[in-house]
């Protein structure tokens, strides 16, 4: 029985004549719910070690994190998959209400501002990174939720029984929106959180954030072959091999690798 998606509204409601869209609640319910599992989650696990971060730096931390997010995602996105129009018009750079944030850019962007969080105020960037690896999980199940309402980086066409009809498309495809919200969100969360405890417990202090890579890799790049690749392919002999959104992932899983190995490396020494 195939499924066809109702016309959502992306604009959820209206602040007197301000419109607020749904993407933008979507980054907002993460960034507040990620907050809040990340003080959750470092006093449960380093309340009575040394390396406990003192909670007020994660509500400072938080702006940084936006806007590292927020640009990095917007000009990876640009930089990636919209070149020439941020060469003819290079302010639509900002326009983050029109959509399109690439994830990996946004996670460069969030890496790089956690990193000069930290080295400023004297913390540990593998501490902050395992904490917020942890929880990006659930972030993103959020923000992929609002992929699906926007009707927006659909699958491909399917003929299976729970294809989804979306506006502008004839033939039905992949809900990929909601294999993502599951596999990057629930799947990923769940996976990251059963490591946690023994990552803290033996101080491997990095292990997670490189699993983080590891898993996302692993999942975006199987995903990808049902999506439709809005950011173009690679092809061979007329012959599709590789999205280019698996072609920025397998960089993600071999620098996973080589932080966990790291990891586990200087704690045995």
């Amino acid at each position: 029985m195939l499924f066809t998606f109702p016309n959502i509204d992306p604009i959820a409601f209206y602040i007197f004549s301000w419109p607020v869209r749904w993407y933008g609640i979507s980054y907002f319910i993460a960034f507040i719910t990620g907050l809040f599992l990340v003080k959750f989650y470092n006093t449960k696990y380093y309340s009575d070690s040394l390396q406990q971060i003192d909670n007020s730096h994660f509500d400072n931390m938080l702006t940084y994190g936006i806007i590292g997010i927020i640009l990095g995602g917007r000009l990876g996105h640009m930089v990636f998959y919209d070149f020439d129009r941020m060469i003819q018009s290079p302010l639509s750079i900002f326009k983050t209400w029109e959509g399109g944030m690439a994830f990996h850019g946004g996670l460069a962007g969030c890496i790089v501002a956690c990193y000069l969080y930290g080295k400023r105020h004297k913390i540990s960037f593998n501490i902050v990174a395992d904490l917020i690896s942890l929880v990006v999980p659930v972030g993103l199940f959020f923000v992929r939720i609002a992929n699906f309402i926007n009707a927006e980086l659909v699958g491909r066409i399917t003929d299976s029984k729970w294809g989804v009809i979306f506006p502008g498309h004839v033939y039905p495809r992949h809900p990929s929106q909601l294999y993502e919200a599951f596999f990057e969100g629930i799947f990923l969360f769940s996976v990251l959180r059963l490591l946690f405890p023994y990552a803290v417990k033996f101080r491997l202090n990095g292990f997670i954030y490189g699993m983080f890579f590891i898993v996302y890799g692993v999942v975006r790049f199987m995903i990808e072959y049902v999506r439709e690749p809005s950011d173009g392919e690679f092809t061979l002999l007329g012959q599709y091999v590789l999205s280019y959104g698996q072609i920025l992932t397998l960089p993600m899983v071999v620098v996973g690798f080589s932080i966990c190995l790291t990891t586990v490396y200087r704690r045995k020494s």
